[in-house]
């Protein structure tokens, strides 16, 4: 996986689909590990990797959703994983809403498809 040194705290920043074009040229199965500082938002790290924020549409830490409202609060913690989606559409161009139910602790998500 590609590194980038920055400061005290490792995570893992995953990018999929379109997003994947924002990782560093070297970055591996959608993924870079990063270090960061203790107290940096996954907002911030949307925004210094350039991911315009309509596009993380989908926001999952450590398998957990992360509801937009909690995206600029300093939740990150060594050794966490951040996954971010764009909005996804049918072969049709017609956008599909993605359903995600969590249960807070559990580590665990699931999310649907509704149309």
């Amino acid at each position: 996986m590609a590194s980038e040194r920055w400061s005290d705290m490792n995570v893992t920043l995953k990018l999929y689909a379109t997003l994947k074009d924002y990782l560093p040229p070297d970055a591996q199965d959608h993924a870079t590990q990063l270090d960061t500082s203790p107290g940096t938002t996954p907002n911030q790290l949307i925004d210094r990797y350039n991911v315009p924020r309509p596009m993380a549409h989908l926001v999952v830490l450590n398998g957990v959703y992360l509801h937009p409202s909690e995206r600029d609060k300093p939740v990150l913690k060594e050794g966490d994983t951040l996954a971010i989606w764009p909005p996804v559409a049918d072969c049709t161009g017609a956008a599909i809403s993605l359903s995600v139910r969590s249960t807070p602790g559990s580590g665990v998500a699931a999310i649907t498809s509704t149309e």
